[in-house]
């Protein structure tokens, strides 16, 4: 889900917030701040926030799984990338990660969880 707080360009991703398929690695949990820190920090920069829905946070937090669409892109293997046109624009919609990424980005990471 992109929030735009204004027109400054930047991007704060926040991938972490649910709990998440890695490929070929174990599913991550959730990292507690990272939706809002990216969130606020776009607000106050005037930039964007890519973060996952409300829906999909609600969701992760009733199951405390992974549900099997939803994959850490920091992880992803070959085939799940984003397929660009000649401008090297993402050219997918239904990769929200890789889709806004040609501004540049700031992504939020936290405390590895033990």
């Amino acid at each position: 889900e992109l929030h735009d707080y204004g027109s400054a360009g930047v991007v704060f991703t926040a991938p972490h917030g649910i709990y998440l398929f890695r490929d070929n690695d174990v599913p991550h949990k959730p990292e507690d701040w990272t939706t809002f820190i990216a969130k606020t920090c776009a607000e106050w920069t005037s930039g964007y926030a890519l973060v996952w829905s409300e829906s999909e946070r609600l969701k992760s937090e009733l199951t405390r799984t992974a549900c099997s669409s939803n994959r850490d892109p920091n992880y992803a293997l070959a085939g799940w990338d984003c397929p660009e046109d000649e401008s090297g624009e993402c050219t997918s919609v239904e990769l929200p990660w890789y889709k806004h990424l040609r501004r540049v980005r700031a992504d939020v990471d936290g405390a590895k969880h033990t």
